[in-house]
This record gives C-alpha cells, structure tokens and sequence, in this order.
C-alpha cells in the first residue's frame, strides 16, 4: 500500500504564505483535500490512516460487507418456575432479538396470554412454540450441556462456576447437541437443587449494592 503523506493543513496546493520580504499576501485557494476522501482535509496523515479514519471496517468502496448471523438453533433457553406473565413475554422479545428462538418452559404455571403477548411485543410466536414440562430434570433429558446461570456463590451452590464470557467461548466450540441455559425463578433464582441437574453454573456479577436480577 502507498503511504502518500498529506502536508499539513495549510500547506496543499494554492497557499500562499509570508513571502520573503516579509508582506503578507492574500490566500489562495483553499487547503488540498485528502484523495483519501473527498470531504476530508489535508491534515498530515499518511493516505491509509485517512482511509481507515473514514471508512469503517463493516464498509468497502463497493458498499456495506454482510455479516452472517451465527446459527444459534441449539441453544434453548429453559425458564425453570418462572410465575409472571410479563416477564416471559420479555424473555421472548430479548430471545428475538439475540438470535435465540427456543424457548422451554419447566415447572412453570399457566401464563396469561394476552400479557406474554403484550410484552413479547413482535416475539410472540416464541411462546406459542414453547415446549412445557412438569419438571427441570425432564426438560433437561436431551440436553448435551446444560448452564444454571446465579448470581449466587458460596455454600449450597456448585463448588465452581464460569463468568459468562468463558461459559460463551466454551460453548460456542463445544460440539454437537443442545445447549440448555436455564434461568431460575424472579424472587430465589435457581435453587441449590436445580443448579446440580445443571452441567455447571454461570455466574452474573452484580453489585452489592443491589444484586438481585429479574429473570
């Protein structure tokens, strides 16, 4: 790649400075542009810094490079006693919106529809495909990993648990089968019993300030 280097500001084509003498002289015409872009001024910089500065990595002369959406069809969020019809019509909207799109629902009661679909907004068809089951260990059968995600830590908890950028990176490469995130109920969570049907725990830092995560 050429390095053509901009003079600065004030010194492209057309201008005029001080002359010898000391008089001053009208300025010419404006600064150079950049031929890294037309509306970027000379500003000392080599040409392929410039280019870098305007164009940004997503984007190439010839338009807007696309960018796949990974294929998360093995990942199922599982809501374990989940009671409020609200929040499981927000679950499915921020499924949809991450990609995610099935949902399963264990140990959980009947649901006002017409507030799961209120709040679900444009996700609602995730609900309406929901599988049920009667219990966390039945929903869990076919699973070939399965994360309990806590914000707790300590006794009666599983001895370890990852942050949930290494659970992410483990499971990404990890191949084969389904993926089960499981979410516990909003006022205890996950209890110590239904975090150990889990392959492992994923922790959620919160403050200590206020700690408690809404499902």
């Amino acid at each position: 790649m050429d390095e053509e280097v901009c003079p600065p500001a004030g010194q492209g084509e057309g201008h005029r400075g001080p002359d010898p003498a000391g008089a001053t002289q009208d300025e010419g015409p404006p600064a150079r542009q950049c031929r890294a872009g037309r509306d970027a001024p000379c500003l000392g910089l080599p040409r392929f810094h410039m280019m870098a500065t305007i164009i940004p990595p997503s984007t190439t002369p010839q338009g807007v490079l696309p960018v796949p959406e990974p294929d998360l069809s093995r990942f199922i969020v599982i809501l374990c006693g989940a009671e409020e019809s609200a929040n499981v019509g927000s679950v499915c909207r921020a499924m949809k919106t991450m990609g995610l799109s099935r949902l399963v629902l264990a140990a959980c009661p009947d649901f006002d529809e017409e507030r799961v679909r209120t709040l679900a907004v444009h996700a609602a068809e995730l609900y309406e495909s929901a599988r049920r089951f009667p219990s966390l260990a039945e929903a869990l059968e076919k699973t070939s990993l399965s994360a309990g995600f806590t914000r707790r830590r300590g006794e009666r908890r599983k001895s370890f648990s990852m942050d949930v950028a290494s659970f992410a990176r483990d499971a990404w490469g990890r191949p084969g089968g389904d993926v089960a995130l499981v979410f516990g109920n909003e006022r205890s969570g996950l209890s110590a019993e239904e975090l150990d049907l889990c392959s492992l725990a994923v922790h959620i830092p919160t403050s200590e300030a206020f700690p408690s995560l809404n499902l």
